[in-house]
C-alpha cells in the first residue's frame, strides 16, 4: 500500500499508523505537489523529506505500476498558466492543451486539480487498473467540460457513477456537488464501453449540519445494488 499527502504531519502520522498495523514497508510519502509528474525536489528541505521525494520520483518514473488507485483529490484547487510554478506543472499534461480547427495547440488558462488528477492516475495505473475517485460533478455535466469527459471515455472504461448529496463534505466546510467515479483503465483504445451503473445517494450518514446519523446512510444499499449489477442482474 502506497500513499501520498501534501501535509507533512499527516503523512508522518499515516506512516506510523501503517507501521503499527503491521505494514513495515513505510511507503507513505510527503510531496509538496503529487500532481507534479517531474517531482521537483526543492533545495533546503530536510534529509528525510528529500529521501521521500527521491524514492517516490524513482518509483513513478516507471509508470503503470499500480493495480488500484483510491483517492479524494482537492477538487476546488486550480492551476493557472499565469503563475510560473503552476505553468511548469500544466506543461507536463496533455489534458492541459486544447486544439484549434487547424490542429494548432494551445495551453488552457487554468485547470482544476481533479481534472489533472485523471491523467496522473491514468499514467500510474496498469492496464485494466481500477480508479475510484471523488470528482466535482461539473466535470460530468457542464457543457464547457466536454473535453474532459472525452478524455475519460478515451482512456477509461466507466464502471459506475454515484452522485453524492451536497452536504457530503459539510464537516470539511466544502459545499461542492460531487460524485464517486469508478473507472478502469483501458488496455486498448478501442475497448468497448459496457453498460454503466449509476445511482444517486440521498444521505451518507450525516445531516446538513454534519451531525452523525449512520442509520440513514444509503451507501451500503448502493454497494449491494452495484454488486448485483456486476453479477448481471437488471438494476
Amino acid at each position: 500500500l502506497w500513499g501520498v499527502d501534501a501535509d507533512r504531519t499527516i503523512s508522518r502520522v499515516a506512516r506510523m499508523n501503517m507501521f503499527l498495523h503491521g505494514d513495515g514497508s513505510n511507503r507513505i510519502f510527503w510531496l509538496p505537489d503529487s500532481l507534479d509528474k517531474d517531482v521537483l525536489i526543492e533545495s533546503g528541505i530536510n534529509k528525510e523529506l528529500k529521501e521521500d521525494a527521491e524514492e517516490f520520483k524513482k518509483l513513478t518514473e516507471k509508470k503503470e505500476i499500480f493495480d488500484v488507485v483510491l483517492t479524494n483529490p482537492p477538487f476546488s484547487m486550480r492551476y493557472e498558466f499565469s503563475k510560473e510554478d503552476e505553468r511548469r506543472v500544466l506543461e507536463e499534461y496533455e489534458i492541459a492543451y486544447s486544439f484549434g480547427k487547424d490542429n494548432s495547440k494551445k495551453m488552457k488558462s487554468a485547470l482544476k486539480s481533479n481534472v489533472l488528477s485523471l491523467e496522473r492516475y491514468r499514467d500510474l495505473l496498469k492496464p485494466h487498473g481500477k480508479l475510484i475517485t471523488v470528482i466535482d460533478e461539473s466535470v460530468l455535466n457542464a457543457s464547457s467540460e466536454k473535453g474532459y469527459r472525452d478524455f475519460i471515455r478515451e482512456n477509461f472504461i466507466i464502471k459506475a457513477i454515484i452522485s453524492l448529496p451536497r452536504n457530503t463534505f459539510v464537516n470539511q466546510e466544502a459545499g461542492v456537488k460531487t460524485s464517486i467515479l469508478y473507472l478502469m483503465k483501458k488496455a486498448k483504445k478501442d475497448e468497448k464501453q459496457p453498460k454503466i451503473f449509476m445511482a444517486i445517494s440521498d444521505n451518507i450518514g450525516h445531516t446538513d449540519s454534519g451531525k452523525s446519523c449512520p442509520e440513514k446512510n444509503d451507501l451500503p444499499q448502493i454497494l449491494d445494488s452495484f454488486r448485483r449489477f456486476e453479477n448481471g442482474e437488471n438494476i
